[in-house]
Formats: structure tokens, sequence, C-alpha cells
């Protein structure tokens, strides 16, 4: 028997590849006569750009921008294609898993620091850009996204 494990994260607490690796683990430890691939999934949410980014070989900047309540953090660029796709997930900028309970404010957070990513992927003359959407702080309606482009 071949097992095909393709999860996707455990929300707060493992990305899909850690979970892959876990069940994987599990499986090897078992007396279950199988073999096993791990092929981590994403839904658009937290998680799916990095998940591109690997299985496409590509590389992965940081970029200063702002999270959903303006505060200066560090996101993830990824590109892809020779440097001429560039891949950027939402919740790395204006995701909730950036704030604190006690934060969470979806009709004042906003997009602001996905549109700061994705002008930094145009900075770069990208051809093409993948926007992993989910795992939103917001309901903004990208207002914010379209304000950092200007």
């Amino acid at each position: 028997m071949h097992i095909l494990i393709a999860p996707n994260s455990f929300k707060n607490s493992l990305d899909a590849a850690r979970v892959a690796e876990a069940i994987h683990k599990g499986l090897q430890q078992s007396a279950l006569p199988c073999t096993t691939e791990c092929f981590p999934i994403g839904d658009g949410g937290d998680g799916t750009a990095a998940l591109i980014v690997q299985h496409f070989n590509g590389k992965r900047l940081e970029a200063t921008v702002h999270d959903p309540i303006g505060r200066r953090i560090m996101a993830p660029l990824g590109l892809i294609d020779q440097d001429q796709t560039a891949v950027i997930e939402l919740a790395d900028a204006s995701g909730l898993r950036l704030l604190r309970p006690e934060e969470y404010d979806p009709l004042h957070a906003n997009t602001y620091g996905t549109g700061e990513l994705i002008k930094q992927a145009l900075d770069r003359a990208v051809k093409k850009i993948i926007l992993c959407i989910g795992g939103s702080a917001t309901v903004d309606a990208a207002i914010g996204m379209m304000q950092a482009l200007g």
C-alpha cells in the first residue's frame, strides 16, 4: 500500500510540511506495511505561498511592511520562475495570526502591508504575481492594498 500524505496546516500549531512529516513518522513507526509520500497542501491561506515557493525551488526575500494595525514588520516575498513571478501571501502581512486576540478588529485592520509587498514585487519588475488570499485580519475589501499601490 502507498499512502499519499497531503495535509493542510494545523491552525496555530504546525505548518502543512510539519504535519505531513509527523504523519509520515507515525506511519513509519507503526506496523502498517506501506510506503508514504508527503505532499503538503495549502488552501490559499497561511503557509500556501511558502509551499509554492518551495515546490518551484524559488527564493524568499524579507520585506519591511505594515501589519494589519500599522506596525512595521518583516514579511516574506517569494520569487519563482527566475524571479519573474512573485508569490505573496496576504496572511504574511495582513493576517489574523499577526495580532493578539485583544487586537482583533476587522473593521479597522487593513491590507496595506499586502499592497506594500505587491509594490515591492512590481519594483522588482516581476511579470506575474500569485496572491494567496486567506487568513486575513480584515474585511477592508482590499482598499488598504490599493492605497499602498497609490
